[in-house]
């Protein structure tokens, strides 16, 4: 009788291994929000203004007209933010099904912990010589190419800051791979974040800022184009304060629920993962 008992208690424990063997093989295709990170050999932005009158300047060195901040990494670990100004990654997974994973449980991410820098930052001046003006993005083919890599997909973000006001946050353009996905609600597309909801972190339907309403152009007689179109700043020459200049922050940083955000990215690194130009113009007001 013993002997059987044990005979069950060695099939149960053999049992549940292969349970754990199973739910360790569909994790791998998960996203790598807690303990993977994507090389960023560089994340390389830079500016570029096409009215003579709105001028760039960086606040550190020329180089490209941006400065990146001292703090920037050269691995970028995937988080989820719903502000830009915290972070969260995964505390806990379930196995989720196919190449999909799911996510039960989220913690605050520590954004410069040692080793382990969630988003990096760029500064510039931008301001007006002379009078008042409104500053949009440059939606020019040329002047705004900012991009992730192929192999992030749809994952790159980026926030922009004027002075000390708000975030405004944005998709970087991507390629749309659809790798896999992963959410706690089991959606297969559409763009998540980990927000705080009813006093728990969860993941939610995300809403960011449409780029185009931002965006101006520069038509072929050389004059800004932006009837219609919402303003990122206004800038103001006259102002005693700043005298028409204002210190920007850029923030990019890899989503961890965007559908792109999985772990194949993280075997060997992503070199240049997003780069390109971020352009401005501005219409003269009264």
């Amino acid at each position: 009788m013993e002997t059987k008992a044990l005979k069950k208690q060695l099939g149960a424990a053999i049992a549940m291994v292969l349970v754990a063997a199973i739910a360790l093989g569909a994790a791998t295709f998960a996203w790598f929000v807690n303990n993977n990170a994507v090389t960023a050999t560089v994340v390389d932005v830079s500016t570029s203004s096409s009215v003579p009158n709105l001028y760039i300047k960086s606040t550190g060195k020329t180089t490209d007209g941006m400065t990146a901040a001292g703090t920037n990494p050269t691995k970028l670990f995937p988080v989820s933010t719903n502000d830009a100004n915290a972070f969260y990654e995964t505390l806990h997974w379930t196995t989720g099904t196919g190449d999909n994973a799911v996510a039960d449980e989220y913690q605050n991410a520590l954004v410069h912990e040692t080793d382990k820098t969630v988003y990096a930052d760029y500064t510039f001046d931008l301001g007006v010589t002379n009078g008042k003006m409104n500053v949009y993005f440059d939606s020019s083919d040329a002047a705004t190419t900012l991009a992730a890599n192929a192999k992030m997909g749809t994952a790159g973000r980026f926030a922009i800051k004027f002075g000390e006001g708000n975030w405004t946050l944005f998709k970087v353009k991507g390629t749309d791979t659809q790798k896999g996905y992963y959410t706690d609600q089991g959606a297969t597309t559409g763009d998540y974040w980990v927000k705080q909801v009813g006093g728990t972190l969860k993941a939610d339907t995300a809403q960011y800022a449409d780029f185009n309403t931002y965006a101006g152009s520069v038509d072929a007689q050389g004059q800004v184009q932006a009837t219609g179109k919402t303003a990122l700043t206004t800038l103001d020459s006259a102002n005693a304060d700043n005298h028409g200049k204002v210190t920007v922050t850029v923030r990019v940083w890899y989503e961890g629920c965007d559908k792109d955000c999985v772990s194949e990215n993280a075997a060997t690194g992503i070199q240049h993962a997003i780069t390109g130009n971020l352009g401005f113009v501005g219409v003269q007001v009264d």
